[in-house]
């Protein structure tokens, strides 16, 4: 194998990657004719102290770029997961939307707010991992976050 090996770096600062601010933390329009185009998004959340969390996973169709898929798992005690997968289109730039799930920036670089009011599969973590889960017999589910950026 060759190449060169460099070390890690930390990227520091509010905006460490020299996003436009015009961009920052809104959704793009995609290119249709890029069949590379994608757009993902990422959040996690644990409360140690309730053991409970949730785990947020949006991203954009490959075949239809303006509709838009979300896995969220909301994490329980007792090893007890509830699973939901939901398709939608976002109304606005603001943040996907899914029906269920909806996610806005508040503040860019700093601030989202997470919106989840449907129903997803109750789960134990050791089922999730011998299945697909999320569109079983389902239980209601809703909640309302305020995520603030490390």
């Amino acid at each position: 194998m060759s190449g060169t090996v460099t070390a890690n770096r930390i990227f520091k600062g509010e905006n460490p990657f020299g996003v436009d601010p015009r961009h920052y933390d809104r959704l793009v329009t995609p290119d249709p004719n890029d069949p590379d185009w994608s757009e993902t998004h990422y959040w996690s959340v644990w409360n140690p102290e309730a053991g409970v969390g949730l785990f947020l996973h949006v991203g954009t169709d490959t075949e239809d770029k303006a509709l838009w898929w979300a896995q969220v798992f909301a994490y329980l005690p007792g090893g007890m997961v509830v699973a939901d997968r939901s398709w939608g289109r976002s109304d606005d730039g603001a943040g996907p939307t899914t029906g269920n799930f909806k996610a806005r920036c508040i503040e860019p670089l700093k601030r989202w707010r997470i919106e989840f009011d449907g129903a997803g599969e109750l789960v134990s973590g050791a089922e999730m991992a011998t299945r697909l889960v999320g569109a079983g017999p389902a239980v209601p589910m809703r909640f309302d976050v305020e995520l603030t950026a490390t």
